[in-house]
C-alpha cells in the first residue's frame, strides 16, 4: 500500500542554511546516524520538539520483549506447579538482560 501524499502546504519545501564548524557538523552527522534519522529530522526534533523514531536497535529490542515475557511466564508456571525453582539461574539471567536493556534504553 502506497503512502498517502501530503497536502502541498505540509511538504517540507523551505530550505534553511546554517554555518557550523567541521567538528559541529561531524557531531551532528554522528548523532543523526546513531538515531537512524536524517540530519534534517534531527535538527527539526531539537528545535521544534518533534519526537524522533526509535533507533533500529531499540525497535529490535522491543520486538524481543514478548518472547522474553513468554519464557518468563513459562518459568513462573513451572515454579508454581512444582513448588520449586529449578530455573532460578535462568530467571536471574533474564532479569539481568532486562535490567541491561532498560539501562541502555534510558541512556539513549
Amino acid at each position: 500500500m502506497a503512502r498517502p501524499q501530503k497536502h502541498p502546504n505540509d511538504r517540507a519545501s523551505a530550505a534553511f542554511r546554517i554555518r557550523l564548524t567541521s567538528d559541529e557538523r561531524t557531531l551532528l552527522d554522528e548523532k543523526a546516524a546513531a538515531a537512524g534519522v536524517t540530519l534534517s529530522q534531527l535538527i527539526r526534533s531539537a528545535v521544534l520538539g518533534y519526537r524522533l523514531p526509535s533507533p533500529p536497535i531499540v525497535r529490535e529490542a522491543m520486538s524481543e520483549l514478548p518472547r522474553v515475557g513468554v519464557n518468563l511466564n513459562q518459568l513462573t508456571r513451572l515454579a508454581h506447579t512444582t513448588g520449586d525453582m529449578p530455573a532460578l539461574a535462568e530467571l536471574r539471567a533474564i532479569r539481568g538482560v532486562l535490567e541491561a536493556a532498560v539501562r541502555y534504553a534510558l541512556d539513549l
